[in-house]
């Protein structure tokens, strides 16, 4: 066909003759003149010239046979065919559409222009003419934009592919191959539907051995499973790719030349995306095989190498090893992509694959990269492809982790001055998964200055300006306070200056206004995850997971003797009380009490959440652990904060209904541990509470966590007649503590009335009796909620049904001792001795009890007042400011 073609063309035409060829300017200056071959382009039918864009002399005159006839040429010059070329190139570029045109006139000549061109690929050895010719048969073809051309292209270089003596001259042609799928990407589609032999017989050259060839070869694979969209991969026939596989390992392994190096990996990196071609590469033994001339070996070669594969043992998987060697190569490019080749394979299945690269110790030098590199691009793949191994328990059982930690932490500080935020987040995670996962009979710090390290790594992290860092070096704080992470002697300094570091964060977070949480709850939209808002909330939770985690150190510490007093701990530091266990706890409770708890209340107005607020109870409930003798006065302050009602109303919201049983738990252990506290502080001159402090903290143990409602519920659940006592109980003494300290959880009236409707309903069940605890609260109830404002008679008593009276009566008297009920308080004066049915009973009892407890009372002050009198002015101040406390005991006996 292409001779009769060839003769068409040739027709008319005179023979060429190198001194009457006119071609001038490169592609830049196409129109300075006109292209044709002057001596017989006269001989040429008009219809194939044409004079082609705006230019002087009436625009550049192309001859479509002239430039075929010279391109076939021996007898021209390579400078003047590039030459040519390049105008022909210019006049595509400038003018799309005009070539086309001239040659649409007969197909059967573009294709034959085409066949010259492919033909010059395989003779021309000038690289600028060869570097034309693959420049304008690619702009030829893509201005053509005909299937059949290339159709034809493709059977030419499948002919020319099959031939074996014309392969060795084929390495040019392959480069145009790789460009013209990179320029028309519907090519690439051709060949893996269409064109299954073409691509087998790429595959068979691969076989060769120049490297330069093997890397033209790849360079055609690289553009073909490059193409976008990433379908090339997948629709590639599953026997070429096997195939291509494992020649891929074969040449990469015995590959010396950085240009096929490179191909090899970025081949390989397009072949692990897809998992079928990770099983063949992780699978395969890498057989060697060499070069034959044979064609029938040629041509099965798969079939061998699939036989090979079989024979082989399964445990001789050469990937790693490679990739393991470019790690070694010192080119970074190379140690990136070989780091995300890793991750690439290990991402399909990492409990499969993980193995082989750990017994290649692969985790090694992905942890010297990290010692030897500030790069951006290699942390980043570094870290990824290690954090995908540590899921392996291998991993750590090599003791991989023990020998990367330090070159970890150094990369750290490192990847915290780049720019780009997610090289440390991915670092810090990282460091968060080695943590987590190294098991504890290994210690990664058995050293002080090991421990110190890492600590100030994870500072720096949360000091980062981008939240997200600042938010995983505080997850990686909470796995770093895990007891087998702690060196010898305990670095207590470091542990506490991490949380005031993350701490002092709180100050920057942008906290929400009313009227932004009332715009919030109002549409019920979530917040979006990217806002500076949501960021500032998640970094608040995982600050708690850390705080927590700190308490449940400093716990266990204390728990040990040897810990807590640091026994290892050099001499002339024995004296430094910052670096000691109670500075710590001192350091929890001063930043809990200064600023956790505000943050925390203002963040949870807002949008309450159920993992923050159990962290927050827990972080309370441990503060009564690490620092008892300070617990009182911080009791007191959380009691009359409201922390009862925000503890009941929080599991009444997330805890009904047996959801979110954490939460449930830290809220119970919060209120068991205060009212405890609460109760052991009472006055001991009293004596009344200190009995009854173990029966109160059984009750609430027991009662606590079914007690999940709101507080509205609380007066029907007093009201039930066979209702569960316990859980009434329950409610009688938190209600009681809770008005102690001015937190009136429900209304007087509906107090009083719950209260007496509870000793009814005990009453007509047959029992009287109720625990001492739960009656002395219910009499302080009934005591303080007691309507006392005038009737209108004058009196200051509202009149009680006899009923009521006698209801009281009776439990009161069920008590053995009614001095074990006693508080000294002017409302139980009131209580009893303004109605005539309590006066005449107890009466007397209460008011020898008030006498007694206000002479106890004077005395101390009296004991106090001497103590400290030096002179006559301070004696007579004492007497003036003791009468002056008295008054108002004597006042209530007077009002009474």
């Amino acid at each position: 066909m292409l001779k009769s073609l060839g003769g068409h063309i040739k027709h008319g035409f005179g023979h060429p003759h190198t001194g009457d060829f006119q071609c001038s300017g490169e592609a830049t200056a196409v129109t300075s003149g006109d292209i044709v071959y002057d001596k017989i382009h006269f001989r040429h039918d008009p219809k194939w010239s044409g004079r082609l864009g705006p230019a002087e002399g009436g625009g550049l005159l192309l001859c479509v046979a002239c430039v075929v006839e010279m391109m076939e040429s021996d007898d021209i010059a390579s400078v003047r065919k590039s030459s040519a070329l390049s105008g022909v190139s210019g006049v595509l570029k400038c003018c799309p559409g005009a070539l086309r045109e001239l040659l649409q006139q007969d197909h059967r000549v573009s294709l034959h222009f085409a066949a010259t061109l492919l033909g010059m690929l395989q003779t021309v050895e000038d690289p600028v003419t060869l570097e034309k010719v693959d420049q304008v048969l690619i702009q030829l073809l893509v201005e053509l934009q005909s299937e059949l051309s290339f159709r034809f292209v493709l059977d030419e270089i499948h002919e020319q592919l099959s031939d074996r003596h014309t392969v060795k001259r084929f390495l040019p042609t392959f480069g145009f191959l790789g460009n013209l799928v990179k320029a028309v990407p519907n090519v690439a589609h051709s060949l893996v539907t269409q064109y299954v032999p073409l691509l087998d017989h790429l595959c068979s050259t691969m076989l060769y051995p120049d490297e330069a060839f093997k890397t033209s070869v790849l360079y055609v694979w690289l553009q073909l499973l490059g193409t976008p969209g990433g379908s090339i991969t997948q629709a590639l026939p599953t026997g070429i790719r096997d195939r291509l596989c494992i020649l891929l390992l074969q040449t990469l392994a015995n590959a010396d030349s950085p240009q096929l190096i490179r191909n090899c990996v970025g081949l390989l990196w397009q072949l692990v995306q897809l998992g079928e071609a990770v099983s063949v590469l992780m699978t395969s033994t890498g057989g060697q095989m060499m070069c034959s001339e044979n064609e029938d070996i040629l041509a099965n070669d798969s079939q061998i190498l699939s036989q090979n594969q079989e024979q082989q043992p399964s445990d001789r998987c050469p990937l790693p090893l490679i990739l393991k060697k470019l790690l070694l190569s010192g080119d970074e490019i190379l140690q990136v992509t070989s780091a995300k080749c890793m991750a690439a394979v290990l991402v399909h299945s990492p409990s499969q694959y993980s193995a082989p690269f750990i017994k290649a110790d692969v985790p090694e030098f992905l942890f010297d990269c990290l010692a030897s590199s500030s790069s951006e691009a290699l942390l980043w793949s570094v870290y990824s492809c290690l954090l995908l191994l540590t899921e392996d328990p291998l991993f750590f059982s090599q003791c991989h982790s023990v020998y990367g930690i330090e070159s970890l932490v150094r990369s750290l500080k490192e990847a915290l001055r780049l720019t780009n935020f997610e090289v440390p987040k991915q670092g810090l995670l990282l460091l968060t998964e080695i943590l987590e996962r190294q098991p504890p009979n290994v210690h990664l710090f058995p050293t002080g200055p090991g421990f110190v390290a890492v600590s100030e790594a994870v500072v720096a992290g949360v000091s980062c300006s981008c939240l997200l860092v600042a938010t995983q070096a505080a997850s990686a704080a909470s796995a770093l306070f895990r007891l087998n992470h702690q060196s010898r002697p305990v670095q207590y300094k470091e542990v506490e200056g991490l949380i005031e570091t993350i701490t002092s964060r709180f100050c920057e977070l942008p906290l929400p206004s009313s009227a932004h949480r009332q715009r919030i709850s109002g549409s019920l939209k979530r917040l979006d995850p990217s806002s500076q808002l949501s960021k500032s909330e998640r970094f608040l939770f995982q600050a708690l997971v850390c705080f927590q985690a700190a308490c449940r150190l400093a716990e266990e510490c204390a728990s040990e003797p040897v810990l807590r007093e640091n026994t290892f701990t050099a001499p002339y530091k024995h004296s430094n009380d910052q670096d000691s266990l109670e500075s710590l706890c001192q350091c929890l409770l001063r930043c809990c009490d200064s600023v956790w708890i505000p943050t925390v209340i203002k963040m949870c107005e807002r949008a309450p959440n159920a993992r923050p607020l159990q962290s927050f109870y827990s972080i309370l409930s441990s503060q009564f652990i690490l620092l008892p003798s300070l617990m009182p006065a911080f009791a007191y302050k959380l009691a009359s904060s409201g922390f009862y009602r925000l503890a009941v109303e929080h599991k009444g919201l997330f805890c009904a209904g047996n959801r979110n049983p954490d939460l449930n738990a830290s809220c119970c252990g919060f209120l068991q541990k205060l009212s405890v506290c609460l109760l052991s502080q009472s006055d001991p001159a009293s004596g009344s509470y200190h009995h009854d402090v173990e029966e109160v903290e059984n009750l609430l143990l027991c009662s606590l966590p079914s007690l999940c409602c709101h507080l509205s519920d609380w007066p029907s659940l007093l009201s039930e007649y066979k209702g569960p006592r316990a859980t009434q109980y329950c409610l009688v003494i938190v209600l009681c503590l809770a008005l102690q300290h001015g937190d009136r959880l429900l209304p007087d009236q509906t107090v009083f009335s719950s209260v007496v409707w509870l000793l009814h309903s005990v009453q007509e069940q047959g029992s009287c009796a109720l625990p001492p605890s739960v009656l002395r609260s219910a009499l302080y109830l009934l005591a303080v909620t007691q309507d006392k404002n005038p009737s209108l008679d004058g009196s200051f008593y509202t009149v009680l049904p006899k009923a009521t009276l006698n209801c009281i009566s009776k439990a009161l008297s069920s008590c053995q001792s009614f001095t074990s009920l006693y508080f000294h308080h002017p409302a139980l004066l009131h209580f009893i001795c303004g109605y005539p049915d309590l006066a005449n009973k107890f009466g007397p009892l209460v008011l020898e009890l008030w006498l007694t407890k206000q002479a106890h009372h004077a005395n101390a002050e009296q004991i106090k007042a001497d103590m400290q009198r030096k002179d006559e002015k301070r004696e007579s101040r004492a007497n003036e400011a003791q009468d002056q406390e008295a008054d108002p005991e004597t006042v209530e006996l007077l009002t009474l």
